[in-house]
């Protein structure tokens, strides 16, 4: 059958036993393949790579598995059941924690061996679960007695004795009837108060025994006293209260002077009828006791009021006007931020006391308003003036007719700012120059005057310096005569020069 393709059928029959011959299948070149189930069983001749297919159900027995061969893996999940679990098989280390829950425990099966010291707390006992035969003797004291938890179905016969009973503790619903004969009795223990009232019968007294000292409180009443037979010396000062008056029977004749003290009057007693006009002075009021309902319309007058009385709460909003206010009684610390304004002063109310020093600046000054008067001596300086303020003029005479040179003295520190000339007449043959010049001799930039040939006489001409025109207190103006026109004509300078 070499070469030859085999096709393998399913077996439907039950699993043959070893050694019987069945058939798997049916080659494609004819006839069909057997093979012995024995074959199929041994282990020999398994290559370890059959599929789940290839294994027949239930074909996998206990002696087929190799130890350890099935592990968790293997296990589907809930397939485990107490009857695949050998007994003691499961120890400590294969419980999860907390995984033993009530369910998994037997009856019985928590005994005194399985349980931590301490783990038995009051939270595992079951109410009224612990009876005396749980409890060792002497383990229950003092502490673990709620208040009141021992009555008389748990106390033994006998066993309250006298050092259990607190002094003063038994009271006459404690003793049962009968139970005190005379040997309990204590000399002189039984008091008045121990007598019950008719159980001192005749036949009790000794003859001359009941004294004054002998009698109860009130034990003689109205019927054992004859009429008319108590007199004032017979009341103890202060015995007769109210329930031994008669109503009315006190009249103004038996009330001694003063007698009626304030102990005396009842609450709300004495109204306006009992008051004599004029008699409730300032020591008679208690603080606060009069209110407004107490007080007539305009009835608190000035003299009324104590010092201070009238405060910020007691005044009307835009109350208080102009003649309520003393004269000088508004000082600085009564004005808000800002509360006087202009309307609020007078003419001439802001003199010079009331303004801060430097407060003052121009803008708080009318225009023209400085007069010379106003100006302190020498406080007008140089800085002060305006630049025109601040220029003198500084004149020359020169001539001409031929080139030369003259000096002027500065009067301070300053600066040119112009030159003007007018000629005498006119000039003819050439134009005429007149360079100025600082102290150094060096010529100021744009510091030339230029006087026109047949200019008319009188005509002005000017310059105007932008440089080298500064000077210092001593330094001179060298100013320079070109003498080109050699027309024997003069000319007025005037340098206009600017103190700093």
């Amino acid at each position: 059958m070499a070469g030859a393709e085999v096709t393998i059928g399913s077996q439907d029959a039950e699993t043959p036993a070893v050694g019987t011959t069945v058939l798997l299948g049916q080659a494609t070149g004819g006839g069909t393949v057997k093979v012995l189930v024995s074959d199929l069983l041994d282990r020999d001749q398994h290559t370890g790579t059959e599929a789940t297919a290839d294994i027949a159900d239930g074909a996998v027995t206990l002696a087929k598995l190799g130890a350890d061969a099935v592990d968790g893996t293997k296990i589907a999940d809930d397939a485990v059941d107490s009857e695949h679990v050998a007994a003691g098989a499961l120890d400590t280390e294969h419980y999860a924690a907390a995984s033993v829950d009530a369910a998994a425990l037997g009856t019985g099966a928590v005994t005194t061996a399985k349980l931590a010291a301490d783990a038995v707390d009051g939270t595992k006992l079951a109410d009224d679960s612990v009876d005396s035969e749980h409890v060792a003797a002497g383990a229950l004291d003092t502490e673990h007695y709620a208040a009141g938890s021992v009555d008389t179905a748990a106390l033994g016969a006998d066993a309250v004795d006298g050092t259990k009973i607190a002094d003063d503790a038994v009271d006459s619903e404690h003793i049962a009837a009968g139970a005190i004969d005379p040997e309990h009795f204590a000399a002189a223990a039984v008091e008045t108060a121990a007598i019950a009232d008719g159980a001192v019968t005749a036949n009790k007294l000794g003859s001359g025994s009941v004294t004054a000292v002998k009698m109860a409180a009130d034990a003689v009443d109205g019927s054992n006293i004859a009429d008319n037979s108590i007199d004032s010396e017979h009341y103890v000062d202060g015995s007769i209260d109210p329930a031994h008056f008669a109503a009315s029977a006190v009249e103004t004749a038996a009330i001694a002077a003063l007698a009626v003290t304030t102990a005396k009057l009842a609450a709300d007693a004495v109204d306006s009828t009992k008051l004599a006009d004029d008699a409730v002075g300032n020591e008679h009021l208690q603080d606060n006791a009069v209110d407004t309902t107490e007080i007539a319309d305009a009835a608190v007058t000035t003299a009324k009021l104590a010092a201070d009385a009238v405060d910020g709460t007691k005044v009307a909003d835009d109350a208080i006007d102009s003649e309520h206010l003393a004269a000088g009684s508004i000082d600085a610390e009564h004005f808000a931020a800002g509360a006087v304004d202009t309307t609020a002063l007078g003419a001439d109310a802001v003199n010079g006391d009331k303004i801060a020093d430097d407060s003052i600046d121009s803008e708080h000054y009318v225009d023209g308003s400085i007069d010379t008067a106003h100006i302190a001596d020498a406080q007008v300086t140089l800085a002060k003036l305006a630049s025109a303020a601040k220029r003198v003029p500084l004149s020359l005479d020169v001539s001409l007719s031929v080139g030369e040179t003259h000096y002027v003295p500065v009067p301070a520190a300053g600066t040119v700012i112009s030159g003007h000339s007018a000629a005498d007449d006119a000039l003819t043959g050439a134009p005429e120059t007149i360079t100025l010049k600082n102290d150094a001799g060096s010529a100021m930039t744009d510091g030339v005057i230029t006087i026109a040939d047949g200019g008319a006489e009188g005509d002005v001409d000017s310059c105007t310096p932008s440089d080298n025109n500064t000077f210092s207190a001593g330094e001179k103006i060298e100013v320079v005569v070109g003498g080109e026109s050699g027309t024997a004509v003069r000319a007025n300078l005037v340098i206009w020069y600017e103190l700093s």
